[in-house]
Formats: C-alpha cells, structure tokens, sequence
C-alpha cells in the first residue's frame, strides 16, 4: 500500500519542485523576457503553481456595435513603453487605422471635441497678471 501512494504521489512532489524552481532562480524574476519553442513575452508574476507572461499579440475587440456605428478596441504591443513612445506610437497606429477604413469606403466619425470653460494661470508668465515682464 505505500508503494502504491509513493508512486502515486510522484506526479505532485514533481509538479511542486518544478514549480519552486522559477520562484527560487535568481536568474528568472518579474521584468525578464523569455523565449520558448511557441512564443516569447515578458514574465508579469511568478507564483509556486503559475507564472504569467504578457505575450506581444495584438487584437482588436467590438466594444460598441450600434445600428450605425461599430466601436473598436486595439490593443497593441510597445517595445518600448516610455511615455513618449506610447503617445507617438498610439497616434501613428490611429492616423493609419482611420486612413486605411477611409480607403475602403467606411466613414469614420472625428474624435469628440469637449469644451473645457475655465481659466488657466501660469506663475512667472511674462505677459500675465503677476508677471515679471
């Protein structure tokens, strides 16, 4: 009988000493980019059971689809997040959606234009109430 749950058992002690490896090496933390044989992508979390890797797959998900309008949610993958980038990136990949649906004869509606009232003061403004100038 205890032959039969030591062999039984094999399968899970195995299961949990390969999961402590990842959460143990030095050389394999949160941030890192692997590869494997089907992909690659960057390690998001490392637990005793699961690790979860971000993988670089885009797609393009209908959020909205009215009686005269569909609405699209992309998300994309940036090598380089920085702030910069994301805004320049974000604002080529729209320019070159809208062009590319306005060639194949959609029509696609401006983006929202919102009034913002108010009044906006800048300290040290040479022209300003307060100024140096």
């Amino acid at each position: 009988m205890a032959l039969a749950v030591g062999v039984a058992g094999l399968p899970v002690i195995g299961n949990v000493v390969s999961g402590l490896f990842p959460v143990v090496d030095p050389d394999f933390n949160v941030g890192d980019w692997i590869v494997w044989e089907d992909g690659e992508g960057i390690v998001e979390t490392i637990r005793l059971r699961v690790t979860h890797v971000r993988t670089p797959s885009p797609s393009v998900v209908v959020t909205d689809l009215g009686d005269d309008a569909v609405a699209l949610q992309t998300t994309l993958w940036i090598a380089d997040p920085s702030h910069g980038a994301v805004v320049n990136i974000r604002s080529a990949y729209a320019g070159r959606a809208k062009a590319r649906l306005r060639a194949e004869g959609f029509t696609v509606s401006p983006s929202a234009e919102h009034d913002l009232p108010g009044r906006l003061t800048v300290d040290g403004d040479a022209g300003g109430p307060g100024g140096t100038g």
